[in-house]
Formats: C-alpha cells, structure tokens, sequence
C-alpha cells in the first residue's frame, strides 16, 4: 500500500484543518489502496483524534515547542519510512516545509492549497511576508495550486505566484450534520440560558483577520436598540476577549468549541466580521446549510455565497454591521423563512461534501497516475 501526505500547519480550529480532515477520511473510504497519513507541523490540535478514529494515520511535529532539529528528523523519518506517493500541503508553511522533504525523497506529485485570499501583512511577522514571496518564486514546482477560492487566485496572482496550474475546488459541506434540527435548537438554547431572546452568533478564533474589534463595536451598537438580543462568540481566545461594559451582562463567550453544529442550531443571525484573507469561509457555508440567515462583509468568495441570501457589508464598518443585522431582525422569522430555505438549498445542491470528495478524488488519481508514469 502507498502513502498519500497531507502536511498542514496545525490541527487546531480553522476552516483549513476541517476542510483536510474531510478529505483525508473520505479518502479512507475511497481510495483502499492508498494510505492516507496527516502531519502536524504543530500538534493534533482538536482534528488529530478524529482522524485517527476515522483510519487516519496521524503525526504531530510540535515545531512551535522549540526542539526544531528533533521535529524535523522526526518528518525525515516520516517520508522514510512511508514513501508518499503524492504530497499535499495545506497552508504557507506546510507548503515550504512540505515541498523540501518532497523534494528531497523525489516525490514527483506535489500539491499546494491557498486557503486565504488577501492578506495584511502588517499584522504578522516580516517572516510571514517573506515566506510568502519565497514561496512565490517558487510556485512553479507543484504540480498544481489547488485555491479554494476565486479572489484567492487573483491575490496571489498579484503576489507573483505562477503555478502550472491553478484547480478550484471551493469548501464543501457535511448536509447531515450541518441541517436545520429545531429539538436540537431547544436544547442548545436551554443551556446556554438565552430564553427567547435573538441571539446574534459569530464563530472564528481570535486573529486579527476575524476583527472581533469591528464585530463588539457592532454589538454595542445593536444592543442599545435591541434591549432582546445576546450575543454568541465562539473560537479559540474568545473565552479571553476583554468584552465593552455595555455587553458584560448579554453575551456568552465559550471560546474554542467543537460541537459547532449544535451551537449554529441556537443562532437566529450568523456573523462574519472578517476584514481580509478569508477564501471561502467554512463557517459561512456551516451556518447556510444549518439553515442561519447571514451577514458577512465582502471578503474572499463570501459575497458570491450568500448572494441573493445572505447581507453584505463593507469590512470594518461597526455602523453598516450594526445596522445591517438590525434590519434582518426586523423581518422576523416569516420574512426570515425565505433566507433559511435558500441558504440551505444551495449548499446543498452546489457544495456538498460528497460533491467536492469527487472533485479532490479526480486531482488524486490524476496525480497518482503521472506519479507511476501514466
């Protein structure tokens, strides 16, 4: 049996990390005769023991431990003792890192993904500009880009990246476990003590590119017209968000989560305050096919999602945000019937998971097949 790799980053929360979890387990089931093996650049995060439930070979590096030559030969020892047959890196440094140790053990089939779209760079480490353009002029290598998004391809077209080819494959979703359950909505409401109140949700962790700063403004601003409403923060650093006294008594802060169905279940409006870099937002999609009417800023592919469905709004507008969610409210849930039906519809029927397996299936076999010389 045959290895394929899957390096990533990290396995913590992130649109990245569930999107290769997907893909590795329905790759169990579909390819028996390739292994599918994931490595950590970090730890398992909260995706390792899924895939390993799931028939996922799974190893963690915990570079961000400080023993760098001791991580590194335990990636060497990897590819040595697996052979991959194909690689495929997910994010900037698993890109880099990824592709070195491929190189060096000649795998021929190398597959980068671009999970984000523009990014502001003066939020991060020089080092994460200068990867970056490392990674740029040497984008050529891969057999191909895979871009879950199509803002993400022109920005890293204007970035110099010049691959042999780009391959679009936009996020798909679980519709089972991400679909309207109104028992499930009681419960999730019942415990978090929201009564009926609306509760206005967002779930990112706390990076600059969420802007969690725009998403507060906003909320202080909505509840000083809407006395009913709560406010649902989910993600890693939430729980640690220094939150306005105006907001102390009405929102619920759980920090990183990993029932994100149910909790998607308790919302009445989803929100995505994110001022750059997303590609094709998970979260967004998650909280459609749940059936949570949404309002995201227009950044990545999130405006071509929700189109005709969802609100749109400039980023970091506290104001436009604020107002926009006040109005979706105002059409309570008759006018609200429409948005749930369609948001859920198109999910369904243009990115379920089954639909985009087939699409990562089809780069699979197609790079396997040149790997034996086919």
């Amino acid at each position: 049996m045959t290895a394929i790799f899957h390096v990533i980053t990290s396995l913590d929360e992130g649109g990245a990390e569930r999107m290769l979890t997907r893909v590795a387990v329905n790759g169990v089931a579909e390819l028996s005769n390739q292994k599918q093996v994931v490595i950590s650049l970090k730890g398992l995060g909260i995706y390792g023991e899924e895939l390993v439930k799931n028939g996922v070979e799974v190893f963690s590096l915990n570079l961000d431990k400080g023993n760098r030559v001791a991580a590194l030969w335990k990636l060497y020892k990897i590819f040595q003792k697996y052979k991959p047959v194909m690689v495929m890196t997910w994010l900037y440094h698993a890109d880099f890192i990824g592709s070195i140790f491929s190189i060096f053990f000649g795998v021929k089939s190398i597959i980068w993904n671009v999970r984000c779209s523009n990014i502001d760079f003066s939020k991060y480490s020089k080092l994460t500009w200068l990867l970056v353009m490392i990674l740029s002029y040497f984008s050529h290598i891969p057999k191909a880009i895979i871009v879950n998004s199509k803002v993400g391809q022109k920005e890293h077209e204007k970035l110099g990246y010049q691959p042999k080819e780009w391959i679009y494959i936009p996020n798909g979703f679980d519709v089972d476990e991400f679909s309207p359950d109104a028992s499930l909505r009681q419960q999730v409401r019942k415990e978090l003590g929201v009564g009926e109140n609306a509760v206005v949700g967002i779930i990112a962790r706390t990076d600059p590119q969420k802007d969690y700063d725009t998403f507060l403004k906003a909320s202080v601003l909505l509840a000083k017209k809407e006395k009913s409403v709560k406010f649902l923060l989910v993600g890693k650093g939430t729980d640690k968000l220094l939150i306005p006294e105006e907001l102390k008594d009405i929102v619920i802060c759980l920090g990183a989560r990993r029932d994100v169905a149910a909790l998607l279940q308790g919302m009445d409006i989803f929100v995505l305050s994110s001022a750059y870099g997303e590609g094709f937002p998970n979260v967004l999609g998650e909280a459609m096919a749940v059936g949570v009417p949404c309002v995201t800023t227009d950044v990545g592919d999130a405006a071509e999602l929700v189109q005709g469905i969802g609100e749109i709004v400039e980023p970091q507008k506290a104001e436009m945000l604020s107002s926009t969610i006040e109005d979706l409210l105002a059409e309570g849930k008759d006018g609200l019937s429409r948005r749930v039906t369609l948001g859920r519809d198109r999910i369904v029927n243009c990115y379920s998971i089954s639909h985009i397996t087939d699409q990562y299936l089809n780069v699979y076999n197609s790079a396997l097949g040149d790997s034996n010389g086919n």
